[in-house]
């Protein structure tokens, strides 16, 4: 196949003769080619079947949430949703722009929480769904759950790529291509029972969502560092990112410490002042082999 072909020279296409230095140059980079598409390929294929069982186990570990009844509890919904006066005046009056300027407003504020972000998107489902039942505001949340777990998934990866590219010695397989413990991962943080409260309840709701920005923040963030030639995301979508994370819960605040912890590895390895973890084992040789 490869070798049948007659060679030619990369710079003028002229033939070169067969089993020459020059030959097996031009082979072997074609070799080197078409294994990388191969591992290319392969790894999409890998990546789209990881992102289908995560959204797959999710939608199976809340399938009573997704179908069943769900009705607002007496624990914060009342006051979240139905005496919400915005949510109320949405779910019977519909949008306007009066509306959606109110919820940024302090007097607006329920149980001394401000989340105006995680507001808009409650105002939003009240005015297609209504206030009837919780079952809408649910299915949001479960839905924003399995974008979590799958951004999550590709976070790690990219951390695992910066990790592979960064010239961290010593690491067990070559990182970046294995993506298979990622995916495990994410799976079982998307059917955690720790992550029941927050999907499965309304009132959880703000928490999915500040995830979701935080997220993303931290993707938009470690794009800037392995990706050479592609051009980094401006530092005001990183930071729009990272806002909407704090305006969906006061929680996502500390989020920052996150990036802020690359950044420091990442100065660190590159300055030659590693830290522990990104010093490379020594490896002990035998006499002979040091002999040799």
């Amino acid at each position: 196949s490869q070798w049948a072909r007659t060679p030619r020279h990369p710079a003028d296409g002229r033939p070169i003769p067969p089993f020459t230095p020059s030959a097996i140059a031009v082979v072997t980079s074609d070799c080197q080619l078409s294994r990388c598409s191969q591992v290319t390929a392969m790894a999409a294929d890998a990546t789209e079947l990881g992102v289908g069982l995560i959204v797959l186990l999710i939608c199976v570990a809340f399938e009573p949430s997704l179908t069943g009844p769900a009705a607002f509890t007496h624990i914060d919904d009342q006051d979240n949703f139905v005496q919400h006066p915005l949510i109320a005046r949405a779910a019977s009056e519909g949008l306007s722009v009066g509306l959606l300027c109110a919820v940024w407003l302090p007097q607006y504020v329920v149980l001394g929480v401000w989340e105006p972000v995680a507001t808009l998107l409650k105002v939003a489902i009240a005015r297609c769904y209504g206030l009837g039942s919780a079952l809408a505001f649910v299915r949001v949340s479960v839905a924003l759950h399995c974008v979590n777990c799958v951004a999550a998934y590709a976070v790690g990866c990219r951390a695992l790529k910066l990790l592979r590219v960064s010239g961290v010695r010593g690491l067990p397989r070559p990182l970046g291509e294995d993506h298979r413990p990622v995916c495990v991962a994410a799976a079982l943080v998307g059917i955690s029972p720790m992550c029941v409260e927050p999907v499965a309840w309304a009132s959880g709701q703000p928490y999915v969502l500040a995830a979701t920005f935080a997220l993303l923040h931290l993707d938009l963030h470690m794009r800037r560092y392995h990706e050479r030639g592609a051009r980094p995301p401006p530092a005001g979508v990183v930071l729009l990112a990272y806002a909407g994370a704090a305006l969906s819960k006061a929680a996502a605040l500390t989020t920052f410490v996150v990036p802020a912890l690359i950044d420091l590895l990442v100065w660190l390895h590159g300055t030659g002042r590693r830290v522990r973890l990104l010093r490379a084992p020594r490896v002990s040789r035998a006499p002979h082999e040091e002999a040799g």
